[in-house]
């Protein structure tokens, strides 16, 4: 008979009400392989476990520590963009996934990471909170861009607006 060692983690509560705890140590909370043909989660056959229920509790023993994640958001659209990103939100504040990602829409990168790296030339050039780190002068250096870096409106996060070249420049009236 196999079982599901629990975690006594007072920092990591049982999710939604269930009684598995997440170990977060080397050797807590491993799942060993079947040697009777019985296997036990959290001292329930799994075979008597509602089809739900079992899928829940797999899903948090498979659940990631450290996600990373490789441009997610490339050629989805604004509305599939926001919601790729605020699951990652769900993950790391009610889960506590740490959330890695690479993402080249600086405006999305400012309003969900709680920390940025900017790079260039292969190199880092900026670290820190989004406030710290998105700075005119960080954007020129990256991207060779000049640009104006307001609040958020919404947010109050670092909202980075390219200058577009002088020849492009409208005024306003006659």
């Amino acid at each position: 008979m196999t079982t599901v060692p629990r975690a006594e983690n007072p920092a990591r509560p049982a999710l939604e009400g269930h009684d598995l705890h997440l170990g977060y140590a080397a050797g807590e909370d491993k799942v060993l392989p079947p040697r009777s043909g019985t296997v036990l989660l959290d001292g329930r056959e799994i075979s008597s476990m509602h089809p739900k229920v079992f899928a829940r509790q797999v899903g948090f023993l498979a659940q990631p520590r450290i996600l990373l994640l490789d441009e997610p958001t490339t050629y989805l659209d604004l509305a599939h963009q926001v919601e790729v990103l605020e699951l990652c939100r769900e993950l790391n504040q009610v889960l506590g996934t740490t959330i890695v990602a690479v993402l080249h829409d600086l405006n999305q990168a400012c309003r969900y990471a709680d920390r940025i790296v900017v790079m260039g030339a292969g190199r880092i050039l900026a670290r820190g909170r989004p406030a710290q780190v998105i700075t005119p002068q960080t954007i020129h250096e990256a991207f060779g861009l000049e640009v104006c870096i307001t609040p958020d409106p919404v947010t109050g996060t670092p909202l980075i607006l390219p200058s577009p070249p002088r020849a492009h420049v409208h005024s306003e009236g006659p």
